[in-house]
């Protein structure tokens, strides 16, 4: 399964230092008003890989984030070479602990926390975890997202006991850079 279809919200704080990831606030100060900065339309390319291949494929992304009128929640609209791939509906859920959500609208919906400097999704379809960052660097909004298999490639064990170390198998990674419009 690749993840062109995974949803990847971006709430950041204020402050844009060029060339560095921007100064985070902490958790109880993520409010729609900090939310509100990545209002527009972002875009630029994604790259594709999987570790198994040495082809990639570009494509051009574009998010693009709404306020919806009257309330702390969020329109968002995610499109790959621009066919629209999901319109979702972003909405507090406890953001005084950094806690998010993406609501797909067809039932699924998909926690987002707050890491620092943006937000981190990790969850489970099947037999496939998909881990999601984006952060805001500069004025480019960066996006990464890992797919791997949730079944552990190899495992090691210490000399001196627990704990137990697992690997996982990479199925693809996606990275891209996107500028505000």
């Amino acid at each position: 399964m690749t993840s062109f279809s995974v949803l990847s919200i971006v709430l950041l704080g204020q402050g844009n230092l060029p060339g560095k990831i921007n100064a985070a606030p902490t958790p109880a100060s993520i409010t729609a008003k900090e939310v509100s900065v990545l209002v527009g339309k972002w875009s630029g390319s994604i790259v594709m890989q999987s570790p198994e291949s040495k082809d990639s494929r570009t494509a051009a992304l574009s998010i693009e984030i709404q306020p919806i009128s009257g309330t702390d929640t969020f329109s968002y609209k995610f499109s790959l070479d621009q066919k629209v791939r999901g319109d979702y509906i972003l909405r507090p859920v406890n953001p005084a602990k950094g806690h998010w959500q993406v609501d797909r609208q067809n039932g699924v919906k998909l926690d987002a926390f707050w890491n620092g400097a943006g937000f981190t999704h990790v969850f489970e379809v099947g037999r496939n975890a998909i881990m999601s960052s984006e952060w805001l660097q500069g004025e480019h909004l960066h996006w990464q997202t890992i797919s791997y298999i949730t079944q552990p490639f190899a495992k090691t064990v210490r000399a001196q006991g627990p704990p137990e170390y697992s690997t996982f198998r990479v199925l693809d990674v996606q990275r891209a850079i996107l500028t505000k419009k």
